[in-house]
């Protein structure tokens, strides 16, 4: 039995030896390589356009070149160009015998299975190892996930194999409780494990409580834990979500990738908005150059003239074409009498004709609104006060419905006019405004 023992420990030794020699020629092949990068002038101290920052080299200049006439208007660096991230679940059950076990095979903790998060990267793997009595973490596993210092002591923790290169890593720890939820325990965690100076490459060990002076899940003991909500049938379960950023073959590197918008050099000028609208609306107002006349002849009121341009009026209205092109009076004389519509109603139909611009219809609205609310508001508030019949209201609220009435009115005259002369984007627009502003107070007092 001596015997046997002595050959299974010898063996061991030989293993131990063997995965170290493997490390230190890898520790050789990265120098090798680095070596070769600084011979060919892609790396080191002295480059020909000087040295690359501190931080660590093994950027390519071969691209560069002196932008001809042309301005760098946006610059941006990434630090996560090459984050990869996963997540991995690992179910403990029959957590009650889980002591006894560990007794009886004399370690402290388990350990789960290894995985990976960069597959492209042989060092990114990891394993997850558990001490209910947060004893020690040594698990009796592959030698390669315990290469760390022996004194640390922690419940849960997260093991990144060791490796000569090092990474920017974030872990975050979760716990399933009894409806099946993860929920997080502590903050997430973020480092940078920089790679060893020597070639004693070293484990990555991460976990919430092993900074704290108070150990267990959620502070828990091991005893309170199983009779807890995170053990559901003897069972336990932990979630951990890892994010990293890997090192290259070369051990070192700027980790931010630079990108840039050009744009071509412009001399800055300052392009004046559109005056269309305001210069077609002065010459209707001003009356430049008008060929036609419009006089609106209403029957309480005196007749109002437009001078207007028979081009627009038959460009804008088949109607004003139609009366315009007919061998008529009105045609051979130039001047086109209305005598069913107000004044306002006109106005408004030639200001959009002239600029296509609702704001100038609104415009006129506002300008020569209270001109007709005068013509109308004796018979509107007449309307209103027999609405008030059975019902509570005040004189504040009453002026406020007869603005309301009076504006309708104006719009159904509007709305009359663009149906008269086939403007349609006009008549729509005055349909949706009114849509907008009837209720159940206007309609009734307007009957």
């Amino acid at each position: 039995r001596e015997t046997a023992d002595e050959r299974q420990r010898l063996r061991r030794e030989l293993e131990n030896a063997a995965s170290r020699t493997e490390s230190w020629q890898i520790t050789v092949d990265s120098t090798r390589n680095l070596n070769n990068l600084v011979d060919a002038d892609r790396s080191g101290n002295h480059m020909p356009n000087g040295p690359f920052p501190s931080a660590g080299i093994s950027r390519f200049r071969d691209d560069y070149r002196e932008p001809q006439h042309r301005a760098v208007v946006q610059s941006s660096f990434s630090y996560d160009n090459r984050l990869a991230s996963g997540e991995y679940i690992w179910e403990i059950k029959g957590l009650s015998w889980l002591p006894p076990a560990l007794e009886q095979e004399k370690r402290s903790c388990t350990s789960s299975s290894p995985f990976e998060i960069d597959l492209e990267d042989s060092d990114s793997s990891y394993r997850l190892c558990y001490s209910p009595r947060a004893v020690d973490l040594l698990h009796d596993d592959e030698e390669e996930y315990q290469i760390f210092d022996e004194d640390l002591r922690g419940t849960l923790v997260l093991i990144r194999k060791s490796a000569v290169y090092g990474t920017n890593i974030d872990v975050t720890f979760f716990v399933r409780d009894s409806e099946g939820e993860f929920v997080q325990w502590g903050d997430s965690i973020r480092k940078a494990w920089l790679a060893p100076d020597d070639d004693d490459p070293r484990c990555l060990v991460i976990g919430p409580d092993l900074e704290e002076d108070t150990k267990g899940i959620f502070g828990l003991s091991f005893e309170d834990l199983c009779c807890s909500q995170w053990v559901h049938n003897d069972s336990i379960a932990f979630k951990v979500m890892i994010k990293e950023i890997t090192m290259t073959s070369q051990g070192h590197f700027r980790l931010d990738k630079r990108e840039e918008t050009i744009e071509e050099k412009e001399q800055a000028v300052n392009v004046p908005p559109s005056t269309l609208a305001e210069e077609m609306i002065a010459m209707l107002t001003e009356g430049h150059n008008s060929d036609v006349t419009i006089r609106v002849e209403p029957a309480d009121g005196l007749p109002v003239i437009f001078a207007a341009h028979a081009n627009i009026l038959s460009l804008r209205s088949e109607v004003f074409r139609a009366t315009l092109s007919h061998p008529m009076q009105e045609s051979a004389a130039s001047t086109i009498v209305v005598r069913d519509m107000p004044p306002v109603a006109m106005k408004a139909l030639l200001y959009f004709l002239y600029a296509d611009d609702f704001d100038q219809v609104e415009r006129v609205l506002r300008e020569e609104g209270s001109v007709e609310e005068r013509s109308t508001e004796r018979s509107t508030e007449r309307h209103v006060e027999r609405s008030r019949d059975g019902r509570k209201g005040g004189r504040g609220g009453g002026k406020l419905l007869v603005d309301q009435i009076n504006q309708q009115v104006i719009l159904s005259d509007v709305l009359a006019a663009s149906h008269k002369y086939q403007v349609t984007r006009l008549l729509r627009w005055c349909e949706k405004r009114l849509c907008q502003q009837i209720n159940l107070d206007t309609v009734s007092a307007t009957q």
